[in-house]
């Protein structure tokens, strides 16, 4: 049996060598995805979780819709949209959402993250409701 000089087993070596940097680079990307979607998910539970604890609800309104939107993907924003109904006058309800809901700093527009946990910081929107009442609309976005 004759030997192979280094000249030629340096093809099937380099390919070899290829291949397993392609592999490694491979199974870094995959679990640093998967580390970034756990990451993304958990962000946007806890999110979610805060939104739903801290939604302003004007008193004695009922939930007529919730729609939710991802807005871009993979790691995008999350878009809630609640719509309610009450049976009280659109100056009543805005007047009442003036009051409940503050203005955020100008500071706490650039860097959400100096929002405290236990305010939300969506957008509402009052109207007149089909008839008598009043249409109140909630969007929250998470992350």
């Amino acid at each position: 049996m004759a030997r192979l000089n280094s000249d030629e087993r340096r093809p099937r070596s380099v390919f070899a060598g290829v291949l397993r940097i392609t592999v490694i680079v491979i199974v870094l990307s995959v679990g640093l995805y998967l580390f970034l979607q756990n990451r993304y998910e958990n962000e946007l539970a806890a999110c979610q979780t805060r939104t739903l604890l801290n939604e302003p609800v004007y008193p004695g309104a009922t939930e007529v819709n919730r729609e939710t939107y991802m807005l871009t993907s993979p790691f995008g924003i999350v878009e809630t949209w609640i719509e309610l109904a009450s049976p009280d006058a659109p100056e009543t309800v805005r007047a009442w959402y003036q009051d409940t809901i503050p203005p955020l700093t100008p500071e706490a527009i650039i860097d959400p993250s100096l929002i405290p946990a236990d305010r939300w910081a969506g957008e509402w929107d009052v109207q007149a409701g089909a008839g008598s009442g009043a249409q109140i609309v909630l969007i929250s976005r998470c992350p």
